[in-house]
């Protein structure tokens, strides 16, 4: 298995048109819908001095092939000597020039033929912007046909890994189990493609680790039971360059949406904290995983004292700002632990592997800091303090743990409010 570099942290791109329109619409798109710095060029002289200028900051070049002193994509030749990925923008349709210039190594090959590919430039950039931190495992027993993968890969900045055959590719992601796409062939000794998509699909779910089948026979009978058996993708060799791209920035998309998705509902609406379903769901796992380590969890209630006289007296708008307040500082103070809303102005923390008297000390602790602080209310400062109820007894399970603090946090609110209640 070798694995390929990738590349060095960078967040800049060049763009070289010499028209003055095209500039323009690209400096706005590229200001509102992605999160890079940009630098332009009008010349084949200028671009070469800020590239040379900002060569270890660049990750992409945009580049127009008529420039007034490079005629014909001289420019594109220049770039790619310094080392820096480049996606030909043009308004010339040469199927020669193209076939020359995805030869040489760019990333893609863009007409300007309508307004769409300005989006399309915009989804390019987005997309090797996010690569840089993708790993993928390339899967295929000729030398030739894995190098040529890892090009293509690399090209778009993902970090590539390689096996020769399935059994490999299982060890790989044994040692990497954070890989998001693996491309494999079909025709492999050892372990061919679909017995190895079979033994990824059954600890890694369609959404969390893509697969894309690759065979030389390309019948449909093939590419059916490849995706029948888990996989997500199926390419026929040989294939365009431009279609491969296109696959795997589809792939990379989609499992990306479908965890946008995932990660929303796990979330509450008004705090972007977790929210009491995903609490209960991961609480689950994390009380298996301490049955078998003996790994100490406690639990812990928070509630705003008075949060009815907020209302009252401010409004709910003010006392959404409370609980969102609240939430920033519960994020904040305890980011090592699972922190959700509970519903209303009610939170919750669980605290794993962390020692009694160390989570009493961090509650207190939170208590008497926020006690101290005032949210600012146009022109006005209110404050306001919360009521704490814990539980350290973990062999009871998740809901009798809770309840159990429930009791504590009752008792808290009864001797005074502002208070840290244990109930072992």
């Amino acid at each position: 298995m070798t694995e390929h570099d990738s590349q060095l942290i960078r967040n800049k791109i060049l763009v070289v048109d010499d028209n003055e329109d095209i500039i323009k619409v690209m400096r706005f798109l590229i200001s509102a819908k992605t999160e890079v710095d940009a630098i332009y060029a009008s010349s084949f002289s200028e671009a070469m001095a800020l590239a040379e200028q900002h060569r270890d900051s660049i990750f992409l070049t945009i580049l127009d092939l008529n420039l007034p002193d490079s005629p014909d994509g001289e420019v594109v030749q220049h770039i790619l000597s310094l080392g820096l990925p480049a996606i030909v923008f043009t308004g010339n349709f040469d199927p020669e020039m193209r076939k020359q210039f995805l030869g040489m190594g760019v990333v893609d090959y863009v007409l300007k033929d309508n307004r769409m590919v300005y989006e399309y430039i915009i989804r390019i950039i987005n997309r090797i912007w996010r690569n840089r931190d993708i790993k993928v495992l390339v899967v295929d027993d000729s030398f030739t046909m894995r190098n040529q993968l890892a090009r293509f890969l690399l090209l778009q900045q993902l970090q590539i890994h390689t096996a020769e055959d399935g059994v490999e590719a299982l060890a790989v992601l044994h040692e990497h189990p954070d890989i998001k796409l693996v491309i494999t062939d079909h025709n492999m000794p050892n372990m061919d493609g679909f017995q190895l998509v079979t033994e990824i699909r059954r600890n890694h779910a369609r959404e969390d680790m893509g697969i894309i089948g690759l065979s030389g026979e390309g019948t449909g009978e093939l590419s059916a039971r490849f995706l029948k058996i888990g996989a997500n993708d199926f390419l026929a060799k040989p294939f365009y360059h431009e279609e491969f791209f296109s696959r795997i920035m589809q792939n990379l998309e989609t499992m990306e949406q479908l965890e946008e998705i995932r990660e929303a509902s796990r979330r509450d609406y008004l705090t972007n904290l977790y929210n009491r379903r995903y609490f209960y769901q991961r609480a689950s796992e994390l009380f298996k995983n301490a049955e078998k380590s003996s790994v100490q969890l406690s639990v812990a209630i928070l509630d705003i004292d008075h949060f009815k006289q907020v209302n009252d007296e401010y409004g709910h708008d003010v006392g959404d700002r409370v609980i969102k307040d609240l939430a920033g500082l519960l994020n904040r103070e305890f980011s090592d632990q699972l922190v959700a809303r509970f519903g209303g102005e009610e939170f919750c923390i669980l605290f794993s592997d962390v020692k009694t008297d160390d989570v009493m000390h961090r509650l207190d602790t939170f208590r008497q800091q926020l006690q101290e602080q005032s949210l600012d209310i146009e022109t006005e400062s209110i404050r306001y303090t919360v009521s704490t109820g814990v539980d350290v007894s973990s062999s009871k399970g998740i809901d009798k743990m809770i309840t159990s603090a429930d009791e504590a946090l009752y008792r808290a609110k009864a001797g005074g409010r502002n208070r840290v209640e244990l109930n072992s």
